[in-house]
C-alpha cells in the first residue's frame, strides 16, 4: 500500500489490519444489510485491528478509506469457478482452525464432489438463509470440518473452496453432456 496506510494500518501502526476471517466477512455482510456499509466497515476495522470504534470514527476519511480499500479487496474477491473440477480438492490452511473449545483442529479442508442430494440441500439452505451460509454448510458437510472452525478460515482460503464447489454448482450441461433439448 502506501506510507499513510502503513503508518495507520500496517503491522506496527495503531490499527493493524489483516485479511478478514470468513466469519468476520459474514458478520460484515450481515451488518451491512441491516445498517449501512459505511457503519459495517467501521465495525470491521475496529474488530480486526482491536481499536475502539470511536477511534476508528475519529480517523480522517482519507486515512480510513485506505484501510477500507485494503479490506474491500478481500471482501469483493469473486472466485472463478473451476472449469473442470477434480473429484477431490484439498485446501492446505495457513494455520490450523479449531472448534470453539479448541479440542479439535484441522490443518487442511478436504473437499469432494457433492452428490445430487447435497447440491439440493445447498440450494434449500441458500433460499432459507443466504448463499454464504449455504456454502459454509456444504463445505462442512463435504469436508467433515466443524462449521465453527471453517468460519475461522482466512477469507481467501474460504473463497478457494468456494471456487472449487462453484465448478459443480454452476455447471450447465450441453447437448453432448446431458441437456434434454437437441441443438437447433
Amino acid at each position: 500500500m502506501d506510507q499513510i496506510f502503513n503508518a495507520q494500518f500496517g503491522p506496527s501502526g495503531p490499527m493493524p489490519l489483516r485479511e478478514p476471517l470468513q466469519h468476520e466477512a459474514d458478520d460484515f455482510y450481515t451488518l451491512s444489510d441491516k445498517t449501512r456499509p459505511h457503519n459495517a466497515m467501521g465495525e470491521l476495522i475496529a474488530r480486526i485491528s482491536g481499536a475502539k470504534r470511536p477511534d476508528v470514527d475519529a480517523l480522517p476519511i482519507s486515512v480510513q478509506r485506505r484501510g477500507q480499500a485494503y479490506l474491500v479487496a478481500f471482501l469483493n474477491a469473486v472466485p472463478e469457478p473451476h472449469a473442470d473440477p477434480a473429484p477431490e480438492y484439498v485446501i492446505q490452511l495457513e494455520k490450523p482452525v479449531t472448534t470453539l473449545n479448541g479440542r479439535e483442529a484441522w490443518e487442511a479442508v478436504p473437499l469432494r464432489e457433492p452428490t445430487f442430494a447435497e447440491v439440493g440441500k445447498f440450494y434449500e439452505e441458500k433460499e432459507r438463509k443466504n448463499e454464504r451460509a449455504a456454502m459454509l454448510g456444504l463445505m462442512a458437510e463435504l469436508s467433515g470440518v466443524n462449521l465453527f472452525a471453517l468460519g475461522k478460515m482466512p477469507l481467501s482460503q474460504f473463497r478457494e473452496g468456494q471456487a472449487y464447489l462453484l465448478g459443480f454448482l454452476t455447471y450447465f450441461p450441453t447437448w453432448t453432456s446431458g441437456n434434454a433439448s437437441p441443438p437447433m
